[in-house]
């Protein structure tokens, strides 16, 4: 069998399973964590965009309990959450975490699941430094204001001083003929 054919067999068995498990499937869900969210410090929230499809044929509108987890690498459930949505045809939907200040740096996912489907998308837990940064803007603007003070001080102190003295005009400078 040459090397070509074995990959287009591959990739149709591959589709044809993927067929197979949407066929078995009752719900398209796709999870989407917001940009600013992708990298959080421990103490932050996160909140993800949580699209549900009904992809089988019931109809009607019926109540679902979703659950919602924040999972590590290693698959333990860190934090869990339950919500229960109405689902007819298709639902948006937004689930949030308040993550814990002990949470260690590290890659996590947030799996949603209804019923046997299940999605998930990552996010990392890391320390961003907006702390750092926020601290640099008010070091600055006190030195700003710490100079301008000094600047105010002396120029008030050299104009008392300069009181006294005779002022010269251009007019002085220039000799009458």
């Amino acid at each position: 069998m040459k090397r070509g054919s074995f990959i287009k067999i591959l990739c149709l068995f591959i589709i044809f399973l993927f067929l197979i498990n949407i066929t078995n499937a009752n719900y398209f869900i796709d999870v989407r964590i917001p940009l600013e969210y992708l990298s959080i410090n421990p103490g932050d929230s996160i909140s993800a965009n949580v699209k549900i499809v009904r992809i089988s044929k019931d109809t009607g509108r019926d109540d679902y309990s979703i659950k919602a987890r924040i999972i590590d690498n290693q698959g333990n459930i860190l934090i869990e959450k339950d919500k229960v949505i109405a689902i007819e045809n298709e639902v948006d939907t937004i689930i949030s975490f308040g993550i814990p200040y002990n949470m260690e740096f590290g890659e996590y996912k947030i799996e949603v699941v209804v019923g046997d489907n299940k999605s998930s998308a990552g996010f990392i837990v890391e320390n961003t430094g907006k702390e750092l940064k926020i601290y640099l803007i008010y070091i600055t603007i006190i030195i700003l204001l710490f100079f301008i003070a000094v600047f105010y001080y002396y120029n008030r102190k050299l104009n008392k001083l300069l009181k006294h003295i005779h002022k010269v005009s251009a007019k002085d400078l220039i000799k009458k003929r």
